[in-house]
Order: C-alpha cells, then sequence, then structure tokens
C-alpha cells in the first residue's frame, strides 16, 4: 500500500490517495483543482474505486462532482455530512472570507448550538 498526497484547492487542502498493490485507489477529500487531481490520477495509470470524504467543508468537496462524474465512482460520507455537503451556508463555499468566523472547538456544524 502507498499514499500519495496533494496540497489542492484554494486552501492547498491535503487530498490522500490510497493506493494498492494493483494500483486500485481510494481518493480521500479531493478538496479542489479536479484537474490536477485527474492529471495525477491519469498519469500514474490509477483506478480509482471510490471517493471518501471525511466530513462536508468545501475545502473537502471542492472536486468531488467532477471527480466522480469523470472516473463515474461512488463518493462515500456519513449520513451527517450529506447535509454539510449539500448546503453553502454549512459547507462554508460562499462568503466563508467576508462572512464573521465563530470559532468552535470541532470541524462541523454538528457541534454547533
Amino acid at each position: 500500500m502507498r499514499v500519495d498526497r496533494l496540497q489542492l484547492g484554494v486552501l492547498q487542502t491535503n487530498t490522500y490517495l490510497a493506493i494498492d498493490e494493483d494500483k486500485r485507489c481510494v481518493v480521500v477529500d479531493p478538496g479542489g483543482d479536479a484537474d490536477i487531481l485527474l492529471d495525477h490520477i491519469r498519469n500514474h495509470e490509477l483506478k480509482v474505486v471510490a471517493i471518501l470524504v471525511t466530513h462536508g467543508h468545501f475545502d473537502h468537496i471542492g472536486a468531488v462532482e467532477v471527480v466522480s462524474e469523470a472516473l463515474q465512482v461512488s463518493v462515500y460520507a456519513h449520513q451527517y455530512e450529506a447535509m454539510v455537503m449539500a448546503d453553502d451556508s454549512r459547507n462554508l463555499s460562499t462568503g466563508f472570507l467576508l462572512d464573521p468566523w465563530l470559532h468552535v472547538p470541532t470541524s462541523t456544524w454538528k457541534t454547533v448550538k
């Protein structure tokens, strides 16, 4: 097993590719720059079998739609993250540089009351 790490998207968030000896891989948190990620996959002749999302913030999901459609693979995330991924105000994909930040000790909306 090998793990490739790419820093993608506006925040250069880590995207991981867990690759087995047969070049099958799982993409974890494709945060952006779908073209760079797809080039890496093609250049290394990888067979992506799934996309995993650790949580639904924009910097972890920015390339999910493009990559999953391009490669015809399923996306897996915890059921609670589906709501975050589908809602721009929760995944922080709109206005995050302009709106005031509320400091919370964890990553996702579930802990905000």
